[in-house]
């Protein structure tokens, strides 16, 4: 089941109550209340730009591709495509992100999501909000760059262990 499936029942299951064991009327106010901070916090952390950030990020990897493939294509061509892009990454952006307060419900309470966006609201929290695409980003594109090594290295130290302990792995 993808991940999108497993959000979506979960979402499905919370709504209605299939997840209520004993005493569960008495959670049942505190998982609506965390659900309703938890609609609030995806809001506030997902606002003012994330979309526009994501495109500004991604479309430079397509355009040329486009270009090479339209040769005669026009700048209003290209900026007609761009926002077409901008548009489908804008509809699956709400769709992750419909399933979002769920999932944050299932991992925290209503006053932790309080916390966090108290925390996502501050100059600290907004500037994280600013940023952390840029790294993520490097963050990806340096572990991209040194995964094979480590990967070798991990490989080469766990085998030279397991052989100390008489343990040969045939590949």
């Amino acid at each position: 089941m993808s991940l999108m499936n497993r959000a979506a029942a979960l979402t499905l299951a919370a709504a209605l109550g299939l997840f209520a064991g004993p005493g569960a009327s008495q959670e049942r106010p505190s998982r609506d209340q965390a659900l309703r901070v938890a609609v609030e916090l995806v809001n506030e952390i997902s606002k003012d730009g994330m979309v526009a950030q994501f495109v500004a990020r991604s479309w430079p990897a397509f355009e040329p591709q486009l270009q090479e493939s339209m040769p005669g294509a026009s700048p209003a061509t290209m900026a007609s495509l761009k926002d077409e892009f901008q548009t489908i990454v804008v509809q699956h952006t709400k769709d992750m992100l419909a399933a979002a307060p769920a999932i944050y419900t299932t991992y925290f309470t209503a006053d932790e999501l309080r916390d966090m966006l108290a925390f996502y609201r501050s100059p600290t929290g907004q500037k994280a909000l600013r940023v952390m695409p840029n790294v993520i980003a490097d963050s990806v594109r340096l572990s991209a760059d040194r995964m094979p090594a480590v990967t070798a290295e991990i490989d080469r130290a766990f085998r030279s262990r397991l052989k100390a302990r008489g343990v040969d792995l045939p590949i």
